[in-house]
């Protein structure tokens, strides 16, 4: 096909300035990140135009190549890759493992040639160690991710190491066809008004109706605004260091405060101490400090609640699948509840949809003609037969991918290593404020379908009006290149968008 001899043209420009970084950015040859957009080839590209080389030119005794990536959906991916592409007799010399195993086997290797996959994911002071050297000996590495930048600033750690070499961003991906075309809308919604009522007083806290002071004045019930005064201009830093603790580096060493210090120190800090009178202790008692903490985050996470599990939301994701009835389509949240919750909402409407997310319980399941499958021997035989989890999310996969599913309801684990290619919709219900996910969201939908190139996608992103989640939409979307169309109506959203609302 012309679009993947094309693809794979530019994918042989970054092999390319791979092999002679030294002249984009690195300060040796073989080593630094590709930066390129969800769709392009990473996978593919790595093994075809540099592992697969790389190994050719090495002798026997040589050859050495580690990939290692965060998720275990990864490592069957790479592992059928590499099965496609490494011809039988090399393959003994490429390892394929997941951080999570070898951190818990705190295991040391060597190797000449380490390719990190979803570099974004390995920017934690633990993670760092199986990348930057510590734990993995290496000559030559290779970084693949399609959003380099971290919102903590954490790249900068391994910018010397895996500095960006060669970078495809979606403007490219767009113009040279590697993508779909996409149009991206922001619907916002309102919360009903009894869950604008409770938003608010968990927000602001409210005035008791009947209970009062002693002088005569309504006892105000606090609020998660009213709890953060408490911690000053911290906020909700001071609050998480109070309930989980931090490290500091003090004169050149690391060293770690339990929650109990920090809420020792703010309660020093407001006058508390040994011998200090009965109204500052009852007000700033380090152990009541640590209550207003769990306080605030309680109301945030049932705030939250409200935010992530709301029927509003469930209702207008369900009116999207029903006014694109021949769109394959993705939904996210931040609730493996609501991803239930919306699946049974489509299937009453007669649409097929699975889940796949890491609250999957044990539940029988049923064929083409809406039959349970059942045990073909031994005691059960006869019965509905139990999948586990492990079993339900394959065949979720294998669902939506085969066509036998016409929509997939998820919260964050897909978020990487999901590439279905003629996904059309992808609905985002819930997120939080991190623009790396919202952007690796995105791509699961933006594909290219190789066998209907020029069918478009439509990315629609569900959010409440006036509240936090109105601001989680707007940092996230920060980094964003895209035109954005803002909407508050179902039938806003088609192929022919109106300019008016965008962002840009």
């Amino acid at each position: 096909m012309i679009l993947n001899a094309k693809k794979s043209q530019r994918q042989m420009i970054g092999a390319e300035r791979w092999k002679h970084s030294d002249m984009h950015g690195a300060d040796a040859k073989g080593k630094g990140t590709w930066e390129w957009v969800g769709g392009v080839g990473k996978t593919y590209a790595a093994l075809m135009f540099v592992i697969l080389p790389y190994l050719n030119k090495l002798t026997l005794d040589q050859r050495n190549v580690i990939i290692v990536m965060p998720q275990v959906p990864l490592i069957r991916q790479w592992i059928k890759a590499v099965e496609s592409i490494i011809p039988s007799e090399l393959r003994h010399a490429v390892h394929v493992y997941t951080v999570q195993d070898l951190i818990a086997k705190g295991t040391r290797l060597k190797c000449d040639l380490l390719v990190v996959d979803e570099l974004h994911l390995f920017y934690s002071e633990e993670r760092r160690k199986y990348i930057d050297g510590t734990m993995i000996e290496f000559k030559h590495n290779l970084g693949l991710t399609a959003t380099y930048k971290d919102p903590k600033g954490r790249h900068h750690a391994i910018a010397e190491m895996y500095p960006i070499i060669d970078k495809i961003d979606t403007r490219e991906a767009l113009q040279e066809g590697y993508i779909s075309k996409f149009f991206e809308y922001n619907l916002g919604l309102y919360l009903n008004e009894k869950d604008q009522e409770t938003y608010a007083k968990m927000s602001f806290g409210y005035d008791h109706p009947t209970e009062v002071n002693d002088d005569g004045t309504p006892v105000h019930k606090k609020g998660i605004s009213d709890y953060l005064a408490m911690f000053g201009d911290h906020g909700f830093t001071a609050v998480q260091k109070v309930l989980s603790g931090a490290t500091v580096v003090v004169e050149g060493e690391e060293v770690f405060y339990s929650g109990y210090s920090y809420a020792c120190m703010w309660a020093a800090k407001m006058g508390w101490h040994a011998e200090c009178s009965k109204e500052i202790n009852d007000v700033w008692n380090p152990n009541i400090v640590i209550g207003y903490a769990k306080q605030t985050m309680a109301l945030v996470r049932s705030r939250k609640n409200i935010i992530n599990m709301n029927k509003v939301k469930i209702d207008a994701a369900v009116e999207l699948v029903l006014k694109y009835p021949q769109f394959k389509t993705i939904s996210f949240s931040q609730s493996t509840e609501y991803a239930d919750l919306f699946a049974g909402a489509c299937r009453s409407k007669g649409e097929n949809c699975v889940v796949f997310h890491s609250s999957m319980r044990s539940k029988p399941m049923v064929d083409s003609n809406g039959e349970y499958l059942t045990y073909k021997s031994g005691a059960k035989k006869g019965q509905p037969k139990m999948f586990g989890k492990t079993a339900l999310k394959k065949h979720a996969i294998e669902s939506i991918a085969n066509g036998n599913a016409r929509i997939i309801s998820t919260a964050s684990a897909l978020n990487v290593g999901f590439n279905v290619e003629d996904i059309s919709m992808g609905i985002i219900a819930g997120r939080n404020s991190n623009f790396n996910d919202q952007r690796q969201r995105l791509y699961r939908a933006t594909r290219i379908d190789p066998y209907n190139t020029e069918q478009p996608v439509i990315l629609v992103n569900i959010y409440f009006v006036g509240t936090v989640d109105e601001r989680w939409l707007n940092k996230a979307q920060s980094q964003s290149e895209n035109l954005i169309y803002w909407v508050s109506s179902i039938d806003e959203i088609n192929f022919n968008p109106q300019i008016i609302g965008a962002t840009f």
